[in-house]
This record gives structure tokens, C-alpha cells and sequence, in this order.
């Protein structure tokens, strides 16, 4: 591997992030990519500014600049929908490194950072950063990988050490990643800071004439064993008869035409499928889950919640998101000393918010405010699906999946104004968290009843202190399934 300064490949670094102006990088960009498809490493100048007005394709890349001054590749892009690195639209996976530089959103259209998928592997240790767009908004993200179609195709072994500021919709989102880490140190961002949110990969259809006994017919389906679906009925006017809403489902294979629905993964496994009724007109769909798995999330500190609009502000999505909003699942998410603290409370809603995933265990935070409260369990609301051609896939009939199994512990939650931690929906054990608040009218922990669902189903262990004797409050039901 040969290591090239960018400046050989025409590279100038007199630009200037505030006003736009210095040289046009982007012919020297094309000839980096060509540099690093052919095996070699792009080096970029200490301290220097590099201007480019075109997107620039994820490939196979290494990049490096310098950990003391950093230099800085910024997009100033005169239309919507640009990132300063995007997607390949190649088949092959890439593989791709980025240590050393800082990568900065400014000009008319601030947008994404870098929103990439389809890599065999992601190593990046840098900077993110952003200014506000012409009308004064910070938008747009940080770093998105294998998140929101159409750049969902899934990606593994992704490692992202980002220091942001300013990021807007998302920090660091991973869709569907399997294997990897994040690590972040942010200051002045939005919302979603570390976002999991798996994506949905497409649907089948079926009717009742598809339908025999319990094996559902499906044309040359291509799913593997024990994959996780969510059912919804589209047009038809009530749901098969035991395929109750709210649910994960897991494939039995029975050929390359035919599955059979297990309502737990072990279940898959072993070969037992649930038991259909009667399937009603109408068409009803199976969504293919993508999946999130394997991933460890440690050492990260957000600081100072800074949303420019009270309507950014008092929105429920949290600082740190796990959810199964976008038709996804997840698998394995480890969670080790995170520590979030919005002294002014100014963060949308929680501090951290679990929607329908199953299976997660929420631990290893350290919490100081939110605009409500510390931690979120609620349901997931399927919003926005679309397929790899664009088209929506959403059902016509809101469909939900709600939190089962999964934990709550060992948390530490302090000057929440109103809930430490609020379980909405589904099921999840609550133990040994600890926390105090100062806040008139706050509740250590609060426990409610939502569409009938079983909720906290173990309390114990925790610690909260709250002013004025107020009650804590908990509903202790059964052990989840």
C-alpha cells in the first residue's frame, strides 16, 4: 500500500467552512477514490481546510489526517439530499478506515455527514461536525450506517469513536449492522445521539388462499430459518386467528415455497409453529426484518442537549434510541458506561427510549435530566416503511410491537422533573437502578396501563429519592413468557 498526500492528487486546502470559499476539491476527490479502490491509503494535511461540492462515494478506503489538527473535508452543496460521504451503488461490500480527520457540515443545504451500507467493514475515529444552513437550522446527521432506505442493505464489523457537535436528526445511527462498537463524545446535538433502529428489508403478501393449516405459502421466499417477521393485516378487516398484533414472529422453513410461524425464536429451532385459524378477506403481510446484532456500546459521554426549536424540543424520541419502529430486530446489544447529562432538561423527551424491541437490557447509564424524565419503555409503532424500489410499505392499519423480555438495571438516574423511569407498554424487569431528583412533582418510578398490556413485571432493589415524600409508585405483575 502506497500512502498518498492529497495534495498530489491536486488537493488544495484553502478553503473556509464559515463562508464557502477556497478551491473546489472535486475532481481530487474522484481521483482518491480511484486511489483507494486500487489499494492505496489518501493522507490529508494537518490543519488544512478541503471544500468539495460534489458527494463523495463510500469505497474501499483508508483515510488519515492527524489526531492533534485535525484537517477538515467539509460539503458546500447548493441542492438538498447530498452527504459528504454517501452510499456506493456497487454490490461488492466495501471496506473502508477513517482515522485522524473531521468532516464538517456547512453552506445552503447542511445535511448528512456520512450515511453509508453494504460494508464488509467501517473503522472511523474522527470528528463530525456542523453549522447552521442559510435559514439559520442545524439538520441533518452525523454518521448513519445501513439506516433508512434505500441505504439499509445490511453491513458488518462497523467501529465508529465520533466527537460530535451540532448533529440534528441523528449522531450515530446503526441499522442493520452485525458486529461492532460506538463510542461517542458529544456537545450541542438534538436528538437520537446513538440511535439503534434496525430496518425492514421488504414484505410478502398472502391470503387465506395461501394459507394451509399452519403453513403459509410464499413463492420463492428466500428466508432462512429462525429470521424475525412482523405480521399485519393490510386490507383485510381483522387479523388471522393466532397471529396476535403487537408481535415478533420466527420462520419455520418448511421449503423453498412454504413457511410455518413460531411465536419465539427457540421455538423456530425446535420446530414448533403456532397454531393459525381463520384468515380473514383481504390481503395480509409479513414484514422481513432487518436486524441489529452483536453490538457493544461503551465509554461515551453527550453533554448539553441543545434543540434550536421548542417543537425539536419537545418531542418524545430521547437522546439514546433503541426501536423497532422501522421494522427491524435486534440481537445482543451491550451497553457499559454511558453517561448523559442535560442539566438544562432540555432533551426531547427521555434520556433514553426503548421502543418494542424484545429482549434488551437497558444498564450501564449514568443520567442527569431530560426534558421529562430518565428512561422510556414504550411501544413501537411501524412509521415510514418503504422497499429497495422506494415504494411505502407501511400498513394502512397502525401495527405496534411491544417490549418483551429484557431488563431495566443498574442504572443511575438523578434531577429527572418528572419520571425516572416510565414503563408505557409491554414487559421488562426493573431492578437496582438508583437515582434522586430535586424536581417538584417527580416519581422515582411509574408504572401504567396502556392497551391492556402487561407492563413492569418485576420491581425491585431500586433506589429513588424523591422531595416531599412523594409516593413511589410500582405495579409488580408476573414474570414475563
Amino acid at each position: 500500500m502506497k500512502i498518498i498526500p492529497f495534495e498530489q492528487l491536486g488537493g488544495v486546502g484553502d478553503g473556509d467552512i464559515h463562508t464557502g470559499a477556497g478551491t473546489d476539491n472535486a475532481n481530487a476527490f474522484d481521483l482518491a477514490v480511484k486511489a483507494g479502490e486500487s489499494g492505496d491509503s489518501v493522507e490529508f494535511a494537518k490543519g488544512k481546510q478541503y471544500k468539495t461540492t460534489r458527494q463523495i462515494p463510500i469505497h474501499n478506503m483508508s483515510w488519515t489526517g492527524d489526531m492533534a489538527d485535525p484537517p477538515v473535508i467539509f460539503g458546500w452543496f447548493t441542492s438538498r439530499g447530498k452527504r459528504i460521504i454517501g452510499r456506493s451503488r456497487e454490490q461488492e461490500m466495501k471496506k473502508a478506515s477513517i482515522s485522524g480527520l473531521r468532516f464538517h457540515r456547512c453552506g445552503p443545504h447542511a445535511e448528512h455527514g456520512i450515511l453509508i451500507d453494504n460494508m464488509a467493514a467501517f473503522d472511523f475515529d474522527g470528528w463530525i461536525t456542523a453549522s447552521a444552513a442559510a435559514d439559520g437550522e442545524i439538520r441533518g446527521g452525523a454518521i448513519g450506517v445501513s439506516a433508512f432506505q434505500p441505504n439499509n442493505r445490511p453491513s458488518k464489523n462497523v467501529n465508529v469513536k465520533a466527537r460530535l457537535s451540532n448533529s440534528a436528526n441523528f449522531g450515530v445511527q446503526y441499522g442493520n449492522v452485525s458486529g461492532g462498537s460506538i463510542q461517542v463524545i458529544a456537545e450541542n446535538c438534538v436528538r437520537e445521539v446513538i440511535g439503534i433502529e434496525p430496518y425492514c428489508l421488504g414484505c410478502k403478501d398472502f391470503t387465506a388462499a395461501q394459507v394451509d393449516s399452519d403453513s403459509i405459502q410464499l413463492i420463492g421466499h428466500g428466508l432462512s430459518p429462525a429470521h424475525p417477521l412482523i405480521y399485519a393485516r393490510m386490507d383485510a378487516k381483522e387479523g388471522v386467528e393466532g397471529l396476535p398484533r403487537a408481535n415478533y414472529w420466527f420462520v419455520i422453513v418448511v421449503d423453498s415455497d412454504h413457511i410455518r410461524l413460531a411465536s419465539s425464536k427457540e421455538d423456530a429451532v425446535a420446530g414448533k409453529a403456532a397454531q393459525l385459524g381463520r384468515v380473514p378477506l383481504g390481503t395480509h403481510r409479513l414484514f422481513t426484518c432487518g436486524v441489529t446484532k452483536n453490538i457493544r456500546i461503551h465509554d461515551s459521554r453527550i453533554n448539553n442537549l441543545n434543540p434550536p426549536t421548542e417543537s425539536w424540543a419537545r418531542g418524545l424520541d430521547g437522546v439514546v434510541v433503541f426501536t423497532a419502529t422501522s421494522g427491524g430486530y435486534v440481537e445482543n446489544i451491550e451497553i457499559k458506561n454511558v453517561k448523559i447529562r442535560d442539566f438544562a432538561n432540555r432533551a426531547p423527551g427521555y434520556c433514553v427510549s426503548w421502543l418494542g424491541l424484545w429482549d434488551l437490557d437497558i444498564t450501564g447509564f449514568e443520567l442527569y435530566g431530560g426534558r421529562i424524565g430518565g428512561i422510556r419503555v414504550g411501544k413501537g409503532t411501524l412509521n415510514g416503511l418503504r422497499n429497495s424500489s422506494g415504494e411505502l410499505i407501511t400498513p394502512k392499519t397502525p401495527t405496534v410491537v411491544t417490549p418483551r423480555g429484557g431488563s431495566v438495571r443498574g442504572n443511575v438516574i438523578r434531577d429527572f422533573p418528572r419520571y425516572g423511569i416510565s414503563v408505557l407498554a409491554g414487559t421488562a424487569v426493573v431492578r437496582d437502578n438508583r437515582g434522586s431528583s430535586a424536581a417538584k412533582g417527580s416519581v422515582g418510578f411509574d408504572s401504567l396501563r396502556s392497551q391492556g398490556s402487561q407492563l413492569a413485571t418485576e420491581q425491585g432493589g431500586n433506589n429513588f429519592t424523591v422531595p416531599n415524600g412523594l409516593p413511589y409508585r410500582a405495579r409488580v405483575l408476573k414474570e414475563p413468557r
